[in-house]
């Protein structure tokens, strides 16, 4: 051993690769947050008539105004398919998806 640090093989990571990452994580991260708070709010919203559960989600997403404006009324199965299926909302699953996919398109060489 001569002391020496040994040789980086790989590139440095750089600021801008370094962000992108930390980008995809909270991607994947709010993808994930999102399913288990409609997964949790499913259980125990069974007994509920009304969508005061449902509200809630869009409120905890600060989503309420956005989509009573394009479903009116708040139920199982407008809010999940306005997070599970809905594209052209940004902060739907689907959104997130692409989102994280293209960083990591942009990422592939360090990933």
């Amino acid at each position: 051993m001569t002391g020496e640090a040994p040789r980086r093989t790989t590139p440095p990571l750089l600021a801008r690769s370094a962000e992108d990452l930390i980008w995809l994580a909270r991607y994947v991260e709010r993808v994930e947050n999102l399913a288990r708070i409609l997964d949790v709010t499913q259980v125990f919203a069974r007994d509920e008539s009304d969508g005061g559960q449902w509200r809630m989600v869009l409120r905890i997403n600060a989503d309420e105004a956005r989509f009573l404006e394009l479903h009116g009324e708040a139920d199982a199965s407008t809010v999940t398919g306005f997070y599970l299926l809905d594209r052209s909302n940004p902060t739907s699953i689907p959104a997130a998806i692409t989102r994280a996919r293209e960083i990591a398109r942009t990422l592939r060489a360090q990933i």
